[in-house]
């Protein structure tokens, strides 16, 4: 059995079934919000065939999801400068139906069917999940293939102090990332998502909201983190590289 995890059960149990129109009938369910932004985020993974930067919706109990654009992104200009909500829906062709289509129906993942409509000069996303990613999303898409981790690009992210150097590799549900903390880096910001890491090299400390602090270092692992009510930060004095699945 999959467990869900905190920050999904968080937002399950704040979100309504579905949502009505005019006359109770039945419209779309609420899946997330996306809002463009030029400011880099820790987590962030980069999405090559769209030149984006994406910080995803599960990262949080609210379904937001960061997007910043590079200037080869192909998504069109609404969608790039304005906020976007994407609701869950049964038949995306009958949602379609008589309304100003941005993007026609297509598959960026295994089960993911997206289309994007105008409604009152706003882009709204439509999204169809079948098998397993309607249940938990399907994990490391694609072929099997070497990763040569030097020649991604690494994203500078500032903390409260310091910063860190971020390279993603996107598996679909599961992104694999090498972060780096430079020496005199915490995080500017506390953290719900869950993580599977090992510390590669240096020394750390998460500071974890309840109070307590797990120490870190080179060939120790941290599983876990996704709680809602007790999330938690990095911090390192001397720096830490570490490798992060989640």
């Amino acid at each position: 059995m999959v467990k869900e995890g905190a920050v999904a059960r968080e937002r399950r149990l704040r979100q309504s079934p579905e949502a009505t129109g005019y006359g109770g009938a039945v419209m779309r369910r609420y899946h997330h919000l996306g809002i463009p932004t030029d400011k880099p985020r820790e987590g962030e993974c980069y999405l090559d065939k769209f030149d984006v930067h994406v910080l995803g919706y599960d990262a949080n109990p609210y379904g937001v999801e960061w997007m910043r654009y590079g200037p080869a992104c192909p998504v069109p200009g609404l969608i790039r400068a304005m906020p976007h909500v994407a609701f869950e829906v049964d038949d995306i062709g009958a949602e379609l139906e008589g309304r100003d289509v941005l993007i026609e129906p297509n598959s960026p993942s295994p089960g993911v069917t997206v289309a994007f409509v105008v409604e009152g000069g706003a882009p709204v996303e439509l999204l169809k999940l079948e098998g397993a990613a309607a249940a938990m999303g399907s994990l490391f898409r694609g072929p099997a293939e070497v990763t040569e981790w030097d020649s991604l690009p690494a994203v500078e992210v500032p903390g409260e102090s310091g910063s860190s150097r971020v390279r993603t590799v996107d598996g679909g549900a599961v992104r694999l990332r090498i972060v780096e903390h430079l020496p005199g880096y915490r995080a500017d910001h506390w953290c719900h998502r869950g993580h599977a890491a090992y510390v590669l090299e240096g020394e750390l400390v998460l500071e974890m909201k309840d109070g307590r602090e797990l120490c870190l270092k080179a060939g120790a692992g941290f599983l876990g983190g996704g709680d809602a009510e007790n999330p938690h930060r990095a911090r390192t004095e001397s720096g830490a590289k570490l490798l992060i699945v989640d």
